[in-house]
């Protein structure tokens, strides 16, 4: 994510003009998110409680599974929170494509407190 300078509202990293004063975000893109299966590795390493590791994977994963615990299981506030925890539109994609193996890693897991 990322900040306009002039007017401070907040837009995923891809967006080349800020839509709320027309100001031009420079040229130069976000780096490419890591691999979905390095993610999906990660995201499989904390539904088991185990640690992910650290480096970009790691880091979006644990944004990812903290959106999924956010939005609990509601579409509208997975969409409404992802400014919240993704850095761009791209992470967002992915984080679409995993919401089943996750939901299903979660379905799996021993409920705490009982």
């Amino acid at each position: 994510m990322k900040n306009c300078p002039l007017c401070a509202h907040e837009y995923y990293d891809e967006a080349r003009r800020c839509p709320d004063c027309e100001y031009d975000f420079p040229a130069d893109g976000p780096a490419a998110p890591p691999e979905e299966s390095d993610v999906a590795s990660a995201l499989g390493k904390i539904a088991r409680g185990e640690d992910p590791g650290t480096g970009p994977a790691a880091s979006l994963a644990e944004r990812i599974d903290a959106l999924f615990r956010d939005a609990d299981d509601d579409p509208n506030e997975l969409w409404r929170r992802s400014p919240q925890r993704l850095r761009h539109v791209s992470e967002y994609e992915m984080a679409l494509r995993l919401r089943d193996a996750w939901k299903k890693s979660q379905a799996s897991k021993p409920r705490e407190g009982r």
